[in-house]
């Protein structure tokens, strides 16, 4: 109802518009835009050393070493040299003549076309590198997870599936995804075969996916569901991650995992030492108070024997609070004050969290929710870095505020591109423009920012994954 009645002062009236555009898009990883950045310096691959045993010339005896060390079966120092590529991570939008005449002036739009597009590009790119920090190459971006039984049966059409958060965070309306399925239950490998069509999501929830299927199909418990584009038959275009630096398929046991781990990893087979080259594993037992805080007080027990003493824990959230629960923190959390200028008031959280083990010294865990639910990693957070051809600290930068991981949509801007593009390749060693569709008032100019390189990660005897799940 108008407060004002009288109709001839009303068409005096304008509507008033608050600047600006908020963000009510999901935190960035608090990981991602800590760790390292370098230079891959050019070049088709990068290598690096490692030594990982000291072989068995060691006895009392001169005469019998000497013996057996001359046979060659037992020899000595064990160095390796790791080949690393790049893979591969584009985002792009278009842009035309009218939309940037359009928001020229703040009078006629909130903010400029160009600066929005970017945003979301940046943002989604950032999104997109976490995703393959913790989902690996093949893009992995959750796993099938039925609600009851060992399957679900897709129809042509909308179809709703549940989804973990750590998965949901790394989806949108209008990803589209893939699923690569062994055929039965919880055999499934990222590698797998992929069920033959794109789906794309319409819906998204904390704990639920919608999306459209164009045929029926079985989603198997344990298949995995994968980022389209990440690979092209048998091309995998996406980036390395944590996932497979330092695997935990198949609790590492049984003759699948024994295939994969014996499978070369840049240039490595890592079963001939699968916890100083593919990192520690320990897993929750299936029953127990503490199951959880166990299975990480042994896993840090393992990476602290391997030199491991400035390690961080990243874990997602939902796990963490499971994890909490078992340490009773949930009651603890809440702080009031009743004194001075603070009456009244109260702290909810907690400001620093340790974890102590002997002379290994955990002083900081990151909580972050595009972790893997059920997994938790450690490693020296010094040691994780991301070699770039071209120009990643751009994209990732602009979020870069700590665990809040979001930033003002309009602070992006257009990169100095302008409010004139034209076509040209390795702008700021980032960004492309080519010409797009031909739209019926006028051209659109195509606008990608590319990341070329890999996550590296040296030190993998002390570090390692938990299974909590």
């Amino acid at each position: 109802m108008a407060i004002v009645q009288n109709a001839q002062i009303q068409n005096l009236l304008k509507t008033v518009y608050l600047s600006g555009v908020a963000n009510n898009k999901y935190q960035n990883s608090p990981v991602l835009h800590k760790i390292k950045k370098e230079s891959w310096g050019g070049g088709k691959e990068l290598k690096y050393a490692a030594q990982y045993g000291n072989g068995g010339n060691f006895s009392s005896d001169y005469a019998m070493l000497a013996t057996a060390s001359s046979s060659g079966s037992v020899g000595g120092v064990r160095n390796l040299e790791w080949t690393a590529t790049q893979g591969y991570l584009t985002g792009m939008f278009d842009i035309n003549q009218p939309e940037i005449l359009t928001t020229a002036e703040e009078r006629g739009a909130y903010m400029k076309a160009l600066a929005n597009k970017m945003s979301g590009c940046f943002d989604g790119m950032s999104k997109t590198l976490a995703m393959y920090l913790y989902g690996g190459k093949y893009g992995v971006i959750d796993q099938v997870k039925p609600a009851s039984g060992t399957s679900i049966s897709i129809t042509a059409g909308s179809n709703t599936i549940p989804l973990t958060s750590a998965g949901s965070i790394k989806m949108d309306v209008g990803t589209r995804f893939v699923v690569a399925s062994a055929g039965s239950a919880n055999a499934a490998l990222p590698s797998s075969n992929l069920i033959n069509q794109v789906f794309v999501v319409t819906g998204i929830d904390d704990n639920s996916v919608t999306f459209t299927a164009t045929a029926n199909a079985t989603f198997y418990a344990g298949d995995y569901i994968e980022l389209y584009g990440a690979r092209n038959g048998t091309s995998i275009q996406g980036i390395e991650g944590l996932v497979e630096i330092i695997p935990s398929y198949f609790g590492r046991t049984g003759a699948t995992w024994n295939t994969y781990i014996s499978t070369a990893f840049r240039g490595i087979d890592r079963s001939v030492a699968t916890n100083r080259l593919a990192g520690q594993y320990s897993e929750a037992a299936a029953t127990g108070a503490t199951r959880l805080t166990d299975a990480l007080v042994s896993l840090l027990k393992k990476t602290k024997r391997a030199g491991g003493l400035n390690n961080i824990v990243v874990i997602n959230d939902e796990t963490w609070d499971a994890v909490g629960q078992e340490l009773g923190v949930q009651k603890n959390l809440w702080q009031a004050t009743n004194s001075g200028e603070s009456k009244n008031k109260f702290t909810g959280g907690y400001s620093e969290l340790a974890t102590a083990f002997g002379d290994a010294f955990i002083g900081r865990t990151v909580i972050d929710p595009y972790c893997t639910e059920g997994l938790a990693y450690m490693f020296d957070d010094n040691d994780l870095v991301f070699y770039d051809l071209g120009n990643v600290g751009k994209v990732i930068d602009p979020v870069s505020n700590d665990q809040l991981g979001k930033y003002d949509i309009e602070a992006v801007g257009d990169q100095g591109i302008g409010d004139a593009p034209a076509p040209k390749i390795n702008i700021d060693k980032l960004f492309s423009i080519t010409e797009g569709a031909k739209g019926s008032f006028g051209p659109a100019l195509e606008i990608a920012a590319h990341v070329y390189g890999n996550y590296i990660l040296r030190r993998t005897a002390s570090a390692g994954v938990a299974k909590l799940a």
